[in-house]
């Protein structure tokens, strides 16, 4: 294993030799982790795909590799709106042979660095997730009043190439090693008026170097932070509130039961801590990529000098800019903050009694933001606004209608368990029920523009209150309760509700290939034939006799020898030839 090989390259404190990790054997397993992506396929790179990859290639790439010779191919870049129509973001699309190499790079950075990365960071990490830095947040943000969300302008294009490379010259003692990253940084692109440009800071978005440099970068800035908490924090519990003790002297002196029934409504009114103990202090932080939340129990003060130290430290030292239209300062008492697609808010200050007298601090609440799941329902088809009115109801969604029973109902399922997973900690639960039933509904619809019956309600009498496929059996899964669990599916990989709702449907078998013999002679020097993504089989106006092969058995890589893969091209297989194929396929 790559983890076992990297620790002999260990010595004095640093890593040396880590060119050398580019082995045969290791570029095989880059490349099996890539290939069945659909983006390696695209036309616009085609003289760069996968498609005629071979073990013959890999050997001579890593000889150039070795001697410090591998030069990246020039990338084309597209401009991607953001949400506010104003501005944009770039995404580079390398061609996938440099995935292969770039994501070798990254596995090794990741062997290094994972250790040095705080424990405050959640973005992009093996053993972290959202929902990891939720936890965290709702575990330990308790008691505090103030909060700066912060914002990090243009944050992964505004990286410093000079800054990046220090640091990791920090732990890597390895030239080509380090120039191959920087030829990574700083390469050529052309933009869509097909004008060629140097890239001079930025690690742009579709680069699979960016995830693990981000947070190799942004690693500074947790531990300026964790300093700023050692610093910041003292005392070991708040004081005594002098209000809530005079009334528990008053009520334990007492001896009017009336008047000793209206003490007690007043204690249950305030609190029993000071909550602006001076000598009291705590500092929070959780990060998620370039989104980062930190928390105090402290003074408005306090909290705007931490604000400008952020910003002074980021600008100083890491040549970032915090968005001052966007980084808010925020009193968690008056106004709830929204973090990873959460809303969080604490209680109203009134304090839970325990046996009437005892009070703890009460905790954050969660909340998933209903509207909002609403509206990107809306935007992506399972819901529609009823006529003359802003209430939605729910409506077919009509980019599925085509696929089978089964496939429908495993696309709403995917969708629902994706909601659920997500929010399966939150406390208002119950509210998720009417977003779940609207896409209960939205599946029946569906069904029934399929199988061409008018209502909804001929669907549910036909396939029962679960639409259940009567041939494979598949059928809505939804949960018995919408209980408030509190529970943090901190093992599980979340989908974003972002991506969640416009992702497509694709179901993708395919198995490892690199080292077979070509299926029609058997030649062992063979190169991989590719096709772009299973759906592209099923399209009628480019299927053939080769792509109705491959559609059977839902492949996506081929082995062909050379004489082969041109005859495939061409369309000049022989019948001989083409039966070999179709046996040699299902022996896959």
């Amino acid at each position: 294993m790559l983890q076992n090989q990297i620790k002999n390259y260990f010595k004095q404190g640093k890593y040396t030799g880590l060119i050398s990790l580019f082995s045969v054997n290791n570029l095989v397993e880059r490349y099996e982790g890539i290939k069945s992506k659909p983006g390696n396929m695209s036309s616009r790179a085609k003289e760069l795909t996968l498609d005629g990859i071979s073990l013959k290639y890999l050997q001579k790439i890593r000889q150039i590799l070795i001697k410090g010779q591998y030069n990246f191919s020039v990338k084309r870049q597209v401009l991607i709106p953001k949400k506010d129509r104003n501005n944009f973001r770039f995404l580079i699309l390398p061609p996938a042979r440099d995935k292969i190499i770039l994501s070798h790079i990254a596995k090794v950075l990741q062997l290094i660095f994972e250790s040095e990365i705080r424990d405050y960071s959640h973005g992009f990490r093996s053993d972290k997730r959202c929902h990891t830095a939720l936890k965290q947040v709702s575990y330990t943000f308790n008691g505090i009043t103030w909060v700066i969300e912060g914002d990090i302008e243009k944050c992964f294009d505004q990286i410093d190439h000079t800054i990046l490379l220090t640091i990791l010259a920090d732990k890597i003692e390895d030239d080509k090693f380090i120039a191959l990253i920087r030829k990574r940084l700083r390469y050529q692109w052309y933009d869509e008026k097909n004008k060629l440009h140097r890239r001079k800071k930025g690690v742009p978005q579709g680069s699979p170097l960016r995830p693990i440099l981000i947070n190799i970068y942004l690693n500074e800035l947790d531990k300026f932070i964790t300093s700023e908490i050692l610093k910041f924090t003292c005392g070991n519990q708040r004081r005594k509130s002098i209000i809530y003790s005079q009334l528990q002297y008053r009520l334990y002196k007492s001896v009017n039961s009336y008047e000793k029934k209206e003490l007690r409504k007043k204690i249950r009114l305030i609190y029993s801590k000071d909550y602006i103990d001076p000598n009291f202090k705590r500092l929070y932080y959780t990060r998620y990529a370039d989104d980062f939340i930190v928390g105090m129990a402290g003074t408005s003060r306090e909290a705007i000098q931490l604000k400008e130290k952020l910003a002074l430290f980021l600008k100083k030292k890491l040549k970032l800019n915090l968005r001052y239209d966007k980084t808010k300062l925020t009193n968690l008492t008056k106004k709830s903050i929204r973090f990873l697609g959460v809303d969080i808010k604490r209680r109203i200050p009134r304090e839970k009694p325990i046996f009437n007298q005892k009070r703890v601090t009460p905790r954050l609440r969660m909340h998933a933001p209903i509207e909002e799941l609403f509206q990107k329902g809306l935007e992506n088809g399972f819901f529609k606004k009823k006529a003359g009115t802003s209430k939605l109801q729910a409506t077919r969604l009509n980019r599925i209608v085509n696929l089978d029973h089964a496939d429908i109902i495993m696309y709403y399922n995917r969708v629902i368990r994706g909601i659920l997973n997500y929010y399966s900690f939150v406390d208002n639960k119950k509210r998720l029920g009417s977003l779940i039933h609207g896409f209960k509904h939205s599946c029946a619809l569906t069904l029934a523009r399929k199988f061409k019956l008018k209502h909804r309600a001929k669907v549910f009498k036909r396939f029962g209150t679960l639409l259940k496929d009567p041939v494979r059996g598949k059928q809505l899964t939804l949960p018995r309760t919408f209980k408030r669990t509190r529970e943090f599916l901190v093992e599980i990989k979340l989908i974003s509700t972002d991506e969640l709702f416009k992702k497509q449907w694709n179901r993708k078998f395919t198995k490892r290939v690199l080292y077979k013999s070509c299926i029609i002679c058997g030649d062992s020097a063979t190169e991989i034939h590719h096709i772009r993504k299973i759906a592209d089989l099923r399209q009628k106006a480019k299927i053939n006799w080769f792509k109705a092969q491959m559609t059977a058995i839902r492949r996506k890589q081929v082995p062909l020898c050379k004489k082969h893969h041109i005859a495939l091209h061409n369309n000049k297989l022989t019948l001989n030839e083409r039966n070999n194929f179709s046996r040699g396929l299902k022996k896959l």
